[in-house]
């Protein structure tokens, strides 16, 4: 309505803003580490159909956020050839671990 006002940032621009970013330092091919947490979620499929409307290549990989061992969804990455990694995360503790 006419008086409810935002007094944080759009969640929409923060990914938006990053994403254009990435991209003007020649970043084709991104990879998230994706937290499974609804923000951290959300975040993912910003950058998703960004990089569809872009022709950039966004790799996602979901982990829980009580994981301690990411080797595999590491590794899956690696083996994409990224330009640049996002560790897309909500919780300190899952950031920490990573």
């Amino acid at each position: 309505g006419e008086y409810i006002f935002r007094t944080w940032p759009s969640d929409t621009d923060a990914g938006a803003r990053l994403f254009k970013t990435m991209r003007q330092a020649n970043r084709d091919r991104i990879g998230l580490v994706s937290e499974q947490t609804e923000y951290s979620q959300a975040f993912a499929q910003q950058f998703k159909q960004l990089g569809k409307e872009s022709g950039a290549k966004i790799f996602n990989e979901d982990y829980l956020t009580d994981s301690s061992d990411f080797r595999t969804v590491l590794e899956k990455l690696r083996a994409k050839k990224l330009d640049a990694l996002f560790i897309n995360s909500q919780t300190e503790q899952s950031f920490t671990t990573l």
